[in-house]
């Protein structure tokens, strides 16, 4: 009978020590769970930023374009102002 009680300890004992192992790899887990979501939730705010860095862009290269067409309109009218001029008298 002593035989069998030390044989349950000895059994509690390893179980206790699996259920040490599985609590700790279970914190393990949820730590690298919140990292993962911690992650997540910095790409969406990255993303979101890219976003509104591409959106600026846009308007830039049209304000860009924009000034290009005006300064290319006011250069020929420049250039065909003198030979309108000229036809005139």
């Amino acid at each position: 009978m002593g035989e069998v009680i030390e044989e349950l300890r000895e059994a509690l004992g390893q179980a206790r020590v699996r259920v040490s192992d599985c609590e700790r790899r279970a914190l393990e887990l949820m730590f690298h769970r919140a990292l993962l979501q911690r992650a997540g939730a910095d790409l969406a705010a990255s993303d979101a930023r890219l976003e509104l860095l591409e959106s600026e862009l846009a308007e830039l290269r049209a304000e860009r374009e924009f000034a290009e067409h005006r300064l290319l309109f006011r250069t020929r009218g420049a250039r065909s102002r003198p030979a309108d001029k000229e036809n005139r008298t």
